[in-house]
């Protein structure tokens, strides 16, 4: 089983991931919101843990990326947030951890919400539906696919980029050569659209920018 843990908190998300991993589980974590997008875009989550409280967007912004981009995914909220604010079951929230919570309270959770999806779809079909998605998210990675140049002090070009994941706000871009980008660069993309962005994330050969709102 693979878990994707979203958890901004250092020390308990390598608390978490430890004890997940200690029951047979494999953890991947993030601190990062648009990072986490990115993950559950290119891989297949058995459920997601995450907070609501993120360094760039929060934790109800990323569901609605996953839902919208038709990623259903089970999740578990973990937060220190209580009432309606910890909650948002139109989203397909399954479950909700209050923190601090310890090892007895994950475990419950987790095997309950498992156990609830083995249920309610066979075997079967939960392979279809992931190998159904897997074939929906590569079908909009190639339409979303452009071809960039990363361009330093706006006029010395430093590399060329594939766009991916690209958003209002930003983008995720992907680098055929392995090189040191800037922390503040322009983007041009093929059709001659520039934007002034700030790397927010990186992973692997992928860099996660937010576009930077022209000054007026």
């Amino acid at each position: 089983m693979r878990i994707l843990q979203v958890e901004d908190d250092e020390p308990t998300a390598k608390v978490v991931a430890q004890a997940l991993i200690s029951k047979g589980f494999s953890c991947d974590i993030t601190r990062l919101g648009e990072e986490a997008i990115d993950l559950a875009t290119r891989n297949t989550y058995d459920l997601i843990l995450l907070d609501i409280m993120l360094p760039d967007i929060d934790g109800y912004e990323v569901l609605r990326r996953l839902r919208d981009s038709d990623i259903h995914t089970p999740v578990i909220v973990q937060t220190a947030l209580t009432g309606k604010e910890g909650k948002s079951d139109h989203l397909g929230v399954m479950s909700c951890l209050i923190k601090p919570f310890n090892g007895s309270d994950l475990f419950d959770t987790v095997s309950a919400i498992l156990e609830r999806a083995g249920v309610e779809d066979s075997e079967q079909e939960v392979e279809d539906r992931r190998n159904s998605q897997v074939a929906r998210r590569r079908h909009k990675r190639i339409k979303t696919l452009k071809s960039g140049r990363i361009i330093r002090d706006n006029s010395k070009q430093i590399s060329s980029c594939f766009v991916i994941n690209m958003s209002v706000g930003g983008c995720a871009l992907q680098f055929t050569e392995d090189i040191e980008i800037p922390q503040l660069f322009t983007l041009k993309l093929e059709n001659g659209e520039t934007h002034r962005c700030h790397v927010c994330w990186r992973h692997a050969d992928k860099v996660g920018v937010m576009f930077v709102p022209p000054q007026s």
